[in-house]
């Protein structure tokens, strides 16, 4: 009578054990980025709404979303728009030293999709004076439908099998969801523990597109990681 009650809670510590196990692997492919932070300080200001925005501003930015979002367009949240004044901010700044062009106008949202695993994805969007796109943390065109966008475990279950054929821990790892320019896309980012690493601050990391199941690329990292 009491194996039978032992073997009855080990199978109980068992089935919670792997439950556990199933829902943090899940929990490291929830994006859930913090608030935007304000980029152009003291030369810009913030507006709460597009309401007195130039007609042709509003215009382009309404084409750039219906053509980069698609249907995800509808889990889309408005957070405010920074308005640069650029005379004022290349008088404290050497534009010459810029990788990038300083937008007039930079627009903040942020998606928010439990379906797809998104809590909070910071979207920034930059415009010149005119209108004219200038840079966006997402594909211009393209990863917008989400009957196109392959399901979370299915990816998980793709990258964890590429790692163990590569001889990767998988038990310690971290997911990333981040904007690929390089590729155009929107990808996942697993980091998984370098086993050469002498400090735990080297990993080796397998980038995933979110619309494909292929290793877009293979790299090494360095960065303290908490699990």
């Amino acid at each position: 009578m009491r194996i039978k009650y032992m073997r009855y809670i080990l199978s109980i510590v068992l089935v919670l054990f792997f439950y556990h196990s199933r829902v943090r692997a899940q929990d490291k492919m929830i994006v859930d980025e913090k608030g935007n932070v304000s980029t152009f300080y003291d030369a810009s200001k913030d507006l709460k709404s597009l309401d007195n925005l130039p007609y042709q501003i509003k215009r382009c930015l309404d084409t750039v979303l219906t053509h980069s979002l698609g249907n995800l367009r509808h889990s889309l949240i408005f957070v405010n728009i920074q308005v640069v004044d650029l005379e004022s901010y290349f008088k404290t700044n050497d534009p010459s030293g810029f990788q990038w062009i300083v937008p007039k106008y930079e627009f903040h949202y942020y998606i928010h999709d439990l379906e797809l695993g998104i809590k909070r994805y910071n979207l920034n969007i930059r415009l010149d004076q005119y209108g004219q796109f200038l840079a966006m943390n997402w594909p211009r065109n393209g990863s917008s439908e989400t009957e196109e966008l392959i399901d979370r475990k299915i990816i998980r279950k793709y990258a964890l099998a590429q790692a163990t054929a590569m001889g990767l821990d998988t038990i310690k790892y971290q997911v990333e969801f981040n904007y690929d320019e390089k590729s155009n896309k929107m990808c996942w980012q697993f980091n998984f523990p370098d086993a050469n690493s002498k400090d735990n601050s080297s990993f080796i990391s397998l980038l995933i597109p979110w619309d494909r199941l292929q290793v877009a690329e293979k790299f090494n990292l360095r960065r303290t990681v908490n699990y």
